[in-house]
């Protein structure tokens, strides 16, 4: 969920298509990703209301967000993520997969698929999808592990494909460098 840039509230709506009633109790987390990893804090700094709702069968209820603090606040000029790809040894038969953003917008990861290097190269050779749909972040200034299927040789030389805030992208893997 983003907030653009000069709005100071959102709404979020929840739907209950049971037939038995809910009992919602939400919370607002500051996200950060610490050493490739997803850090969630309470925080205070978004306003949530109603924080506790009962929602009856077929019925929704809006919870709204609001200022001071953001979820994703858009910059009046849009901040664009620049990502980086490479693949680093874990215990067999396991790759670790990074994607590092240097720029100053997140990254949405979709669809991560690869293709292996091929001597002579095929045409029409499909991608291997290793992820669909959501992946997850990359936050500005952070990276992001995933595990993956077979031994860094299988992955160095390989293309990674990805859409990221909607827009193709691909990478020749190589080992990280601080590998």
């Amino acid at each position: 969920m983003t907030l653009p840039w000069g709005e100071s509230a959102t709404s979020l709506w929840l739907t209950n298509t049971g037939d038995r009633g809910l009992d919602v109790q939400a919370q607002v987390f500051n996200w950060q990703q610490r050493d490739g990893e997803e850090a969630l804090t309470p925080t205070a700094e978004v306003g949530l209301s109603p924080p506790h709702v009962q929602i009856p069968p077929g019925q929704r209820q809006r919870l709204r967000l609001s200022l001071p603090l953001p979820l994703f606040v858009l910059p009046a000029q849009a901040l664009t993520p620049t990502v980086a790809a490479c693949v680093f040894a874990q215990p067999a038969p396991h790759t670790g997969l990074r994607l590092r953003n240097t720029g100053g917008g997140y990254a949405k990861v979709v669809d991560l698929a690869y293709q292996l290097p091929q001597s002579p190269p095929l045409p029409d050779t499909p991608a291997q999808m290793l992820m669909e749909d959501l992946p997850g972040y990359v936050l500005p200034g952070s990276f992001k592990h995933w595990q993956l299927d077979g031994t860094l040789q299988h992955f160095v030389g390989a293309s990674l494909h990805a859409q990221i805030n909607g827009q193709g992208q691909t990478w020749v893997l190589q080992p990280c460098a601080d590998e």
